[in-house]
């Protein structure tokens, strides 16, 4: 891999995340039609809302 191509460019910014807090998901269950992980968004909703 070339070190100035997109892959590793996305590879670089990828390990910056991952080590600064952010946690790796599998694409599976991604809603294209919405840009979203349904089901991680939903816990994070749930996570950061009151309870009512």
């Amino acid at each position: 891999m070339k070190a100035t191509s997109e892959a590793a460019f996305e590879t670089a910014i990828e390990a910056v995340l991952l080590a600064n807090g952010y946690a790796r998901v599998e694409a599976q269950g991604f809603d294209r039609e919405r840009a979203v992980l349904p089901a991680e968004a939903l816990a994070f909703i749930r996570a950061t809302r009151p309870k009512v």
